[in-house]
Parts: structure tokens; sequence; C-alpha cells
């Protein structure tokens, strides 16, 4: 077979030559007009159910995060709060499932003073997954609910340790 007849060959059966090098694409893993896929977490292999938008929309709540949780706590913003943390606690498992919590460990997850709403999606991680809680996360965690102003934080913390 010609290269002018491997060129053929994938236009007409629609394979991008990303995909024959196994290169990822955004369409190879969810094509046009499909929401969800089972996806499988490269570092583990473990599979589940993972909807489009999922790590962007967790991206956004964290920056929204980040900003509640530093201002003055009102009602208003303890609602927001609880919203936002409805939002993305079933999200959890998926993003297990694309694997962001093995790209970044919990503990790098935790390891920011800026940025409370990533350390907050980590132990709402934890808290459903208490099996990758390792030793040093364990003295992190210790470390953080001592020094933490921010009393969610120091609350969910404290549900991961009793």
């Amino acid at each position: 077979m010609s290269k002018t007849n491997i060129g053929l060959d994938l236009i007409s059966n629609s394979v991008s030559p990303l995909e024959l090098i196994g290169m990822f694409t955004p369409e190879s893993i969810l094509p046009p007009g499909v929401g969800s896929t089972i996806s499988t977490n490269p570092y583990t292999g473990e599979s589940g159910h993972a909807r489009k938008g999922i790590v962007a929309a967790t991206l956004n709540n964290i920056a929204l995060l980040n900003t509640l949780l530093t201002e003055n706590t009102s009602a208003n913003n303890q609602l927001k709060i609880d919203k936002i943390i409805d939002a993305i606690t079933p999200l959890i498992s998926s993003l297990r499932f694309v694997g962001i919590f093995d790209f970044f460990t919990p503990y790098e997850w935790l390891s920011t003073d800026t940025q409370p709403g990533r350390c907050l999606v980590a132990i709402l991680y934890l808290q459903q997954n208490p099996q990758n809680i390792t030793t040093e996360t364990k003295q992190f965690l210790v470390q953080i609910q001592d020094q933490t102003k921010i009393k969610l934080l120091s609350e969910a913390i404290k549900q991961i340790l009793n």
C-alpha cells in the first residue's frame, strides 16, 4: 500500500493520524454531540462515567470558592459556598475517573495558601476516598487545620481526621 493510499484510508475511515499514534484529541475522547463517556484513569486504570465539562466546572468553582472563602463571612456568602460544594461533591468520582487527583496528588491540591477553594476540593475528595490519605497528607491536614483561619476548612479536615 502506498503512502497515498494510507492517507485515503485515513480520510475514508475518519481516523485521525494523531489517533494512529495513540495521541488523544477532545474529539477522540468525546465525539461532537456526545455529552458523557466512560473514562479510564490513565494512572490507575479505574473506569467510570464522566460528563463533558467536569474539569472546567470544577476549576471555575474553585476560583469562586477562592474568593468567597477569603471574603468576610456572611449568610449570603455561606449560601453560595454551600451551593458550590453541592455542585462539586457529585463530580468528585468523575474527576477521579479522568485522573485529576493522580495528575496532581491530593497533597499538591492541599499545598497552597492562596487557593482555599482548591484545598477544599481536595478535602472533599479525601472525604470520599479516605484510602488515599497518606501519612504525609494526614500530617499536612493537621498543619492546615491548626493554621487556617477559614472555619469551613478546619471543620472539613476535622471530619477526615476523626
